[in-house]
């Protein structure tokens, strides 16, 4: 199963940054960022079968990405300037966090 959490631009199309989870047949936390290479955090044992917080920070010229308040991977974004909306699953498991 694949779950994609990130952040889209306001037009809800084209997603921006976003964590992709594959339980399938790689499980790893896999890091989105357009224009540079996705990367992975495996083996993904201590992130299944469990409650996980998942954090994006887009900051400047860089995306961060935290797992449990833990900074995963900092990668270069020359991030558009405006709003950008969070998505999240229809259905699932996964709730929203404050």
């Amino acid at each position: 199963m694949q779950t994609k959490v990130g952040l889209f631009g306001t037009s809800g199309i084209t997603p921006l940054v976003f964590f992709d989870l594959d339980t399938d047949d790689v499980a790893c936390p896999w890091m989105n960022v357009p224009g540079s290479p996705v990367r992975n955090r495996c083996p993904s044992g201590s992130y299944l079968n469990r409650s996980l917080k998942l954090r994006i920070k887009v900051q400047g010229n860089q995306v961060e990405f935290f797992a449990d308040d833990a900074l995963l991977e900092t990668i270069p974004y020359p991030s558009p300037e405006g709003a950008y909306r969070g998505c999240l699953p229809a259905a699932g498991s996964i709730q929203a966090g404050r």
